[in-house]
């Protein structure tokens, strides 16, 4: 029985040695209170730091990083203050058919002079007025204003903007976009290719006017498409333009065709686009669905159209 309790005795002190924990002396009893696993906190008035007696400093973790910038991304259906901020902008530079001056309170049009302040105007637009930049708009234009709705007006405008400071066209204001406009704001870089506007009437006579920084441009007689593949009524972006383009596809009857050649074409719903054609009149349906216009008229109206001019069919 001695032997077992030296034993015992021999084994506890090589625990507590490994713990460093206080070793009892061999008289006291193995059933004495045990240690408390409390232990508490010491304050050095010296040090603002808090130690555990006994233990290692407690450990403090290092500050968060600043949090990215988080610029919104808005498309077409978005709503709220920052499309107003962006509809300010793309007015400043000449992108809308409007203008927008800040109030005589407000900061003033340019506060750009660092990215934080940049994005701050996104949530807080400046006070200011919008106004029509040319005196005479054509109704189907005037009908798309709306403050703060990112409509068909606002994606084309992006647009525009998109493909004059060479970014991908998507009609989409992204992080690229505000980057852009920050750019362009700071270096008074206006839009480059003024404000085009097309309308397109499906009233007998079939009609093509090109208005253009408050003037018409363009009109002729044009032919849209016949009742089988009609050209639709709205309003749409262009999107794709070609100086020249070969036309394949199917007719409704299940015959392909081919056209060579086919000049001066914007697309602006899908596969159908504004271009030049040579027919005997104009004037009726008789495209597959494109507005086609005499080669002279198509050429004008190519040179002042671009990615984001508005083409409205209208009835």
């Amino acid at each position: 029985m001695r032997t077992l309790r030296l034993a015992l005795t021999c084994l506890i002190f090589l625990a507590l040695t490994a713990c460093n924990l206080p070793i009892p002396h061999p008289s006291h009893s193995l059933s004495a209170s045990p240690i408390s696993a409390s232990v508490a906190p010491s304050v050095d008035p010296a040090s603002s730091s808090t130690s555990l007696t006994g233990s290692l400093s407690l450990y403090t973790p290092p500050p968060f990083p600043p949090k990215p910038l988080q610029w919104p991304v808005l498309q077409k259906g978005s709503s709220g203050l920052p499309v107003v901020r962006l509809q300010q902008l793309l007015a400043w530079l000449g992108y809308l058919p409007l203008t927008w001056q800040s109030a005589p309170a407000a900061p003033t049009a340019n506060p750009v002079a660092s990215p934080a302040g940049f994005l701050t105007t996104l949530q807080n637009p400046p006070a200011g007025a919008f106004a029509w930049r040319y005196p005479n708009i054509p109704a189907a234009l005037h009908s798309l204003w709306q403050p703060g709705r990112y409509n068909v007006l606002v994606e084309g405008a992006v647009m525009s903007l998109q493909q004059a400071d060479g970014l991908d066209v998507d009609g989409i204001a992204g992080p690229q976009v505000w980057n852009a406009l920050m750019r362009d704001v700071q270096t008074h870089t206006w839009n480059p290719y003024g404000y085009s506007f097309a309308l397109v009437s499906l009233q007998p006579p079939e009609r093509f006017t090109l208005w253009h920084n408050g003037a018409v441009a363009v009109t002729c007689l044009a032919n849209t498409g016949i009742p089988e593949s009609p050209t639709m009524p709205g309003t749409y972006p262009v999107y794709l333009q070609f100086e020249s383009q070969t036309m394949r596809g199917t007719d409704p009857w299940g015959h392909p065709y081919e056209d060579p050649g086919v000049p001066w074409v914007s697309y602006f719903d899908e596969g159908e686009a504004v271009h030049g054609f040579v027919r005997d009149s104009y004037g009726t349906p008789q495209s597959l669905g494109c507005v086609e216009l005499p080669i002279p008229q198509a050429k004008a109206a190519f040179a002042l159209m671009h990615l984001g001019t508005l083409v409205s069919v209208q009835k």
